[in-house]
């Protein structure tokens, strides 16, 4: 019994702790801890990851196909239930939009915050790992989106 109360109470203080240490990030004039990872991904400053996230949560809630594929780095990399796929261009990749742009991708992108972002060398994740972004040739897009099963 006991043991069960201790786990239940890390697993509360850890959902707060991440709760709010995502909302201290909300003000992008205050620092963030995630600002002093992002060159890992090779973003430069916290301003180019924010406009990033809000404009791809932007196009993500108005279903702006046109910009999410534009947000997109070719070849665009998806792992998803039924295997791994490779989308060559914007082409294919609004071909299969349904089929990458599932709920669990779109409602990942639109919950996301700043504060919230896990960045290592391959990139600035988003959410449990569905969305992958990082800066290439002095661009920020979307690498590798993992559409849940």
């Amino acid at each position: 019994m006991w043991s069960r109360s201790l786990c239940l109470a890390a697993g509360i203080l850890a959902a707060t702790s991440s709760a709010s240490f995502a909302d201290d990030c909300a003000d992008p004039s205050a620092p963030c801890p995630v600002d002093e990872r992002l060159d890992m991904a090779g973003i430069d400053t916290p301003a180019e990851a924010r406009d990033f996230l809000s404009h791809l949560q932007e196009a993500t809630r108005s279903k702006d196909r046109e910009a999410l594929a534009a947000m997109m780095r070719y070849p665009l990399n998806v792992y998803g239930p039924d295997g791994a796929r490779t989308y060559a261009d914007r082409d294919a990749f609004q071909a299969a939009f349904d089929d990458i742009f599932t709920d669990g991708v779109q409602t990942a992108i639109e919950d996301a915050s700043y504060g919230a972002l896990f960045i290592r060398d391959q990139g600035a994740m988003i959410g449990n790992g569905e969305v992958w972004f990082d800066k290439s040739d002095d661009e920020i897009l979307v690498k590798t989106i993992n559409p849940p099963g």
